[in-house]
């Protein structure tokens, strides 16, 4: 969505913009032949509020050397995997490209929501960090930061400490 999500709340629908007309629930499978509660709601809610205010983009570099060498790519790539699967993996490949040609110089945000068990997962299967290795390679982030060595040392101390 190119839009930011509306936020959740114990008093709001959030995600998807006409959420509030339609209030689809943020945990998905509570109420179907399970009695299961979610303990922490303020917790998911900043947890969802948060992965779904993260901005992204589309790896144009990646988008346009994949568009400029799929029939090499991809030729290479179905002859690794079970005929059987290669029908879904071709469609879902394709509408993955299609999705970020049309987000090609957009920002966009993810949707995420819950399921009964706590689990956090995206609207979006085609382009997310959740998908495919080619959904993964095609999206980064909007607004990075540079990580400096002193970042890096202190990150490389900790994991030592933990040893």
């Amino acid at each position: 969505m190119i839009s930011l999500p509306e936020k959740w709340s114990y008093t709001k629908y959030g995600g998807y913009l006409n959420n509030s007309i339609e209030k689809n629930d943020l945990i998905s499978g509570l109420g179907t032949n399970n009695s299961h509660k979610v303990k922490s709601l303020k917790n998911l809610y900043n947890a969802i509020n948060y992965l779904s205010s993260i901005k992204l983009r589309v790896n144009t570099e990646v988008l346009d050397f994949i568009l400029k060498n799929k029939d090499i790519i991809f030729n290479d790539y179905y002859k690794t995997i079970n005929t059987e699967k290669i029908k879904d993996k071709i469609l879902r490949d394709f509408v993955t490209l299609e999705k970020a040609k049309t987000f090609y110089n957009i920002p966009f945000y993810l949707n995420a929501f819950a399921d009964w068990r706590g689990r956090i997962y995206t609207h979006s299967y085609y382009l997310s960090y959740q998908g495919s290795d080619l959904s993964l390679a095609l999206i980064y982030f909007d607004e990075g930061q540079y990580i400096s060595f002193s970042e890096i040392k202190r990150s490389l101390f900790l994991k030592i400490l933990r040893c």
